[in-house]
């Protein structure tokens, strides 16, 4: 429960607010001051409260269609004001162009008199250089014509050289498959073949060792015969081995060529692009050497006019 004095205060807030409905609802107009000052422990008359209600309807009522008849009044008024405008800026701008038909032709006269002398001087100076001016532009033209070349020589090159990497990369792609396939050929094989040579020697040695309980005699032929069984294997295996280092041996070969030519390929592009980057350098030089010597030679020009003027 609140002390006396947080009950005081609380009272002395609904006082205050009160006051303040009392001052609004008196701001809107045509509303008194029908409800006193009260709080909670002096509830104000139900009747008092519905006829204050009534008072604020009514007036909010009225200021809806009050605030209608502005809306409506500001639009009608913004519209003739745009019309009025506009009408005096066509006004505006008829007395503009009337005035300006009038004395245009002052105005061009004037104009041919203040810079006249001058544009006639520009004129003449145009005239005399202008071989010079068409000397220049088909120099340009040359300059333009000649770097669509120089271009046309560089992409040509690039694409040569992106070529040849691509089908140095796809051979060599399928040299190595073509090798990854044979080796795995040649070790299936080989396996195959150890099998088949146990197999054939265990065969010949069951042979041997029965032909042995039946004839002694027999002993020596299948020595003889496992002798000659075990070096033909031998033989294959050192044959085997020497053709995979054959093989390789020409794979290596084979690299060091295509890494020759590509180092070759490469080296010739870029003499190419050497030889067009010097050559682009020495008429970039000689273009401004000439431009150079044409501005030279118009400050001479300018300034034997003016000591002449």
């Amino acid at each position: 429960h609140p002390s006396k004095q947080d009950h005081g205060e609380i009272l002395q807030n609904e006082r205050r607010n009160c006051e303040l409905a009392n001052n609004k609802t008196y701001l809107l107009g045509g509303i008194g001051r029908m409800i006193p000052i009260s709080d909670s422990s002096d509830v104000p008359d139900p009747q008092s409260m519905l006829l204050c209600l009534a008072y604020m309807f009514s007036r909010i009522m009225d200021c809806s269609q009050e605030l209608k008849a502005c809306i409506t009044i500001q639009s009608f008024f913004r519209d003739r004001l745009r019309i009025v405008q506009l009408e005096k800026r066509m006004e505006a701008a008829k007395l503009i162009l009337c005035r300006w038909r009038e004395n245009r032709l002052n105005y061009f006269n004037a104009q041919r008199r203040l810079y006249g002398d001058a544009v006639g001087t520009i004129e003449k100076f145009l005239w005399c250089k202008l071989h010079r001016l068409e000397e220049l532009r088909q120099r340009r033209l040359e300059w333009e014509q000649i770097k669509r070349k120089i271009i046309s020589i560089q992409s040509v090159a690039r694409g040569t050289s992106a070529r040849v990497q691509f089908r140095a990369m796809v051979h060599q792609q399928r040299v190595c498959t073509s090798i990854q396939c044979w080796w795995r050929r040649a070790m299936a094989t080989s396996h195959l073949m150890a099998l088949r040579v146990q197999r054939n020697a265990a065969r010949t040695i069951q042979r041997a060792f029965r032909g042995s309980k039946a004839n002694d005699r027999t002993k020596v032929s299948a020595a003889i015969l496992i002798q000659s069984q075990w070096r033909a294997f031998w033989t294959l295996v050192q044959y085997k081995i020497a053709i995979f280092d054959i093989i390789a041996g020409q794979s290596c070969a084979r690299r060091y060529l295509a890494l020759k030519s590509f180092r070759d390929h490469l080296y010739a592009i870029i003499r190419i692009q050497a030889f067009a980057r010097g050559f682009l350098a020495r008429l970039e030089l000689a273009r401004r050497k000439r431009w150079f010597l044409v501005n030279k030679s118009a400050v001479a020009i300018q300034s034997a006019l003016r000591r002449y003027d």
